[in-house]
């Protein structure tokens, strides 16, 4: 029985149990809001205006929760950021007070969206700004430039008018003469300024004279006579006579003053330019261009821009053409090459062993005395031995330790009844007859491909990499302690077929290149160090060549011959001439191998030298640099017609009628022949292996400039080995080269050749392409053309049908 005591601290734990078993109950049987799911659904879905009431009535019945300020921080700010890129949208269409309107709603959702914030302040000067005009401006602004400036923020109208301030940016000005016809001019004992004032009055120009003009080398007297020059080589002309120098203010004004170097850096025109080079590849490049310009133009003022390839210069007026034709001539597209590098190597191994005798391996036999029962003496426990020796050979039989067994001793008096009996034989040798040929060939060709830059180093590794030890350590613990475990180091080796090649373009047909080509494999395992290490066969070329465009070079042949012979028998009788066969065996072993490595270059793109970039320019003295530059063409004066008298009526006379030999009406001319070609093989027949040239023709053609054309062949039968251009599209012009894609292992080939710009369009008959194709099977084939394509100097299409090319191959 328990104490009232006790009784009543019972009952009061156990009320108190049962106060916090029914709240945890009710929590636990207490379900989500659904107002918090059907808010998350809505945000997922992109109703955020739904979401965030649907989050406001969930929060409500729970500020405290943790779950739903989470939510509803969320939500607010996905809204809000929904209505700023909303409002954005609206203000690029001109709204802006919509766009003010829905900026405030975002910033109401989400006060801390420091973005709704800006936009509202830039939304705010916008419309002040198409109200009133732009205040920072001295003059108002136009109502046209508002309403265009309507859409922009403060930030893109400043940028706006930084672009339109730098378009508006002149250039070094060019002196225009009122009168463009050449001066012919004589003066005699005249000072300077006449005849500086004289040569611009008959041209129609203002000169302009340094206030300290007059010194001593101006204003002595000299006499000129000018006959038929232009205004710049008349004042050209004029400043050399007079040791002046002349600079262009506007296009109707020159300014003079002495030729010194401290009148030079005082008013000599300073340019700016930024150039873009389009094929530089490397810094490297870069810097070379810019070595030029400081070396050769003397422009000592030169950044680089790595990231945009661009080099800026600031410079006199006269050095920022120069430095134009310099990097003209400099940066031109990167000659191309593509090698095909054949790899074929053949292995072959012949066994033979050839065996019909007795004691193939020799006589290896023992005779061992074994006697009867009878001859034997008492048994006994002690150890004894006969032995007997045939040959080279010995054996002995005998017993030792301590176990009973029959002796091999006779009594003296059993020697008289010895026989063959008691004498045994072992490894009596045998038979062999055996007749094995084994013949066994490998044959492995590689044919990779490599397209490569000129000067540029180009790798193609096909194979594995294999692992191979290249060093251990061994830690330990402050010297004292050595840790049992040693870590090795690996390196990969490159084993399989492996091509670095380093081409150098040296004109539109030879190439020169550094070429390193390594065949190998994993010939066998070696154990160094208790780790197994491969062993690395291989055969390896390096060397320098130079190649034209399709030769076909062998740059590596080695060969291996290997013959083993082997003979085993019994000595002597081996020898016997005939018999000596049945007591020996043969073993014939050869093994030959080959490996050839063949390189065929293919130009496809040379270097673009043209004229202009091998032309020389005149660039002034050693301290002056001044270009000279050719008369301005002039547009041609259209001729008016003069106007004919009008006739009076004709008299009163029979009309003429037309004779058989009048022509009243002239025919209209006859239409321009189409354009037709076709391809001329020579010869049309040719055996296996050999080659075929084939002259794409073209006859009646006006003005070409382009052709590109597509070829299909039977690779089975034709491969291509060269293109070359043909005269009638290189008429009158630099040497051209195709560019070409081929394909030989498909039988297609992509062909183009094009004039340059300058050379214009080229018209006549004869070949624009000659293809030279080697005959690798037999049978007849055709060459199809899926593409032919004639393009004139004016960028119009020549319409002429493609042709096709039929070859018999014996």
């Amino acid at each position: 029985m328990l104490s009232n005591h006790r009784l009543t601290i019972f009952a009061a734990v156990v009320v108190s149990l049962a106060g916090l078993s029914r709240p945890l109950a009710a929590k636990k049987a207490e379900k989500p809001d659904k107002d918090l799911s059907e808010a998350v659904e809505a945000e997922h879905a992109g109703d955020f205006e739904k979401a965030l009431d649907l989050i406001g009535r969930a929060l409500a019945k729970k500020p405290g929760e943790m779950t739903y300020q989470i939510a509803s921080y969320r939500i607010h700010f996905e809204c809000g950021a929904m209505l700023v890129h909303r409002a954005v949208k609206l203000r690029n269409t001109g709204d802006l007070q919509g766009a003010l309107q829905m900026f405030q709603k975002a910033y109401e959702i989400d006060p801390s969206s420091d973005q709704a914030k800006e936009e509202i302040n830039r939304t705010k000067k916008m419309i002040q700004r198409y109200e009133k005009g732009d205040t920072s401006l001295v003059a108002p602004t136009p109502a046209e430039k508002r309403e265009e400036e309507k859409t922009l923020t403060p930030a893109e109208v400043e940028k706006k008018r930084e672009a339109e301030k730098i378009a508006s940016i002149l250039g070094v000005p060019e002196l225009k003469a009122l009168n463009p016809d050449p001066i012919n001019l004589k003066m005699t004992n005249q000072k300077p300024r006449v005849l500086f004032d004289t040569v611009g009055k008959l041209a129609g120009i203002n000169v302009i004279f340094d206030p300290d003009y007059e010194t001593t080398n101006t204003i002595k007297q000299t006499s000129i006579d000018l006959t038929n020059a232009s205004l710049g080589e008349a004042l050209d002309d004029v400043a050399i006579v007079t040791k002046s120098f002349w600079k262009v203010l506007t296009p109707n004004t020159i300014f003079v003053t002495q030729d010194s170097r401290q009148k030079r850096q005082e008013y000599e025109e300073q340019v700016v330019k930024v150039f873009y080079l389009q094929n530089v590849g490397v810094q490297a490049e870069l810097n070379e261009a810019v070595t030029v310009l400081r070396t050769v133009a003397d422009i000592q003022k030169v950044f680089t821009s790595t990231p945009l390839n661009a080099i800026v210069i600031r410079a006199s007026a006269d050095k920022i053409p120069l430095a134009e034709k310099l990097i003209a001539a400099i940066d031109k597209p990167k000659s191309e090459v593509i090698i095909d590098v054949m790899v074929m190597e053949v292995n072959r191994t012949y066994m033979r062993n050839l065996a019909a005798a007795v004691g193939v391996g020799g006589i290896n036999s023992s005779i061992n005395f074994t006697p009867r029962t009878a001859l034997q003496g008492v048994q006994n426990t002690s150890s004894s031995s006969t032995t007997a020796t045939t040959g080279t050979t010995t054996s002995t039989t005998g017993t030792t330790g301590s176990s009973t067994s029959t002796n091999n001793t006779i009594l003296l008096s059993n020697i008289s009844h010895i026989s063959t009996a008691d004498w045994t034989v072992a490894n009596v040798p045998g038979g062999l007859i055996e007749a094995l040929l084994s013949d066994a060939s490998t044959k492995v060709l590689q044919a990779p491909q490599i397209r490569a830059l000129d000067n540029f180093k180009a790798s193609l590794k096909i194979g594995e990499k294999i692992p191979t030890a290249t060093g251990s350590f061994q830690p330990g613990v402050g010297g004292v302690g050595v840790n049992p475990l040693v870590n090795t180091q690996f390196t990969y080796l490159d084993v399989g077929v492996n091509v670095d090649v380093t081409p150098r373009v040296n004109s539109a047909t030879d190439v020169s290149s550094h070429v390193a080509v390594e065949v190998s494999q994993e010939d066998s395992t070696v154990s160094i160090g208790g780790i197994d290490q491969p062993v690395i066969g291989q055969k390896r070329v390096e060397m320098d060549l130079r190649m034209k465009d399709g030769e076909i070079n062998i740059i590596g042949g080695l060969i291996d011959d290997e013959t083993t012979k082997s003979i085993s028998g019994v000595p002597g009788l081996a020898n016997i001439p005939l018999v000596g066969n049945l007591f020996k065996s043969t073993n014939l072993s050869k093994t030959q191998q080959e490996l050839l490595i063949v390189m065929v270059p293919h130009i496809i793109r040379s270097p673009d030298i043209t004229d202009e970039d091998l032309k020389a320019v005149a660039t002034g003295n050693e301290t002056t640099y001044k270009l000279n530059y050719a008369a301005a063409k002039t547009a041609p004066v259209e001729k008016v017609p003069v106007a004919a008298a009008v006739p009076g009526p004709p008299p009163a006379t029979a009309p003429m009628m037309p004779t058989p030999t009048m022509n009243p009406a002239a025919p209209p001319p006859p239409p321009a022949p189409p354009v037709a070609a076709s391809f001329v093989a020579t010869p049309a027949e040719v055996p296996a292996g050999g080659t075929v040239t084939a002259n794409v023709q073209l006859n009646n053609v006006t003005d070409l400039s382009a052709v590109q054309i597509a070829l299909k062949f039977d690779p089975k039968i034709l491969r291509i080995n060269n293109i070359i251009g043909g005269e009638l599209i290189r008429r009158n012009g630099p040497e051209l080269v195709p560019s070409r894609n081929v394909l030989n292992d498909a039988g297609t080939a992509t062909i183009g050749i094009a004039r340059s710009p300058a050379s214009g369009g080229i018209s006549g008959s004869g070949t624009v392409l000659t293809i030279v194709f080697q005959t690798v099977g037999r049978g007849p084939t055709t060459v199809t053309v899926p593409q032919f394509t004639l393009t004139g100097a004016g960028g119009q299409p020549i319409p002429a049908p493609p042709p096709t090319l039929s070859i018999n191959v014996k």
